[in-house]
């Protein structure tokens, strides 16, 4: 599965976010979460995250990552089976 993470602005710290992502997905996620820089305008950058979760909790890490203070918007990019 594969998640684009948009910050709510450019005062967001990207490493501060990555490090209460892998903590709140642990529980979730099979394995470590990988995690790509985007940039998408004006200075801005996404996190785009690669992992691996059961088919039955997407919906729950689309919910989780929703409310971690600092993300504005959680878009899944794709998804494909293992």
């Amino acid at each position: 599965m594969t998640i684009r993470v948009m910050p709510k602005g450019l005062e967001v710290n990207l490493d501060k976010l990555k490090k209460k992502i892998i903590e709140k997905l642990k529980e979730v996620v099979e394995g470590e979460v990988g995690f790509k820089k985007q940039p998408i305008a004006f200075g801005l950058n996404a996190l785009d995250l690669t992992l691996i979760v059961p088919e039955d909790k997407g919906s729950l890490v689309e919910e989780t990552l929703s409310g971690i203070k600092g993300v504005q918007t959680v878009n899944v990019q794709s998804v494909s089976l293992v």
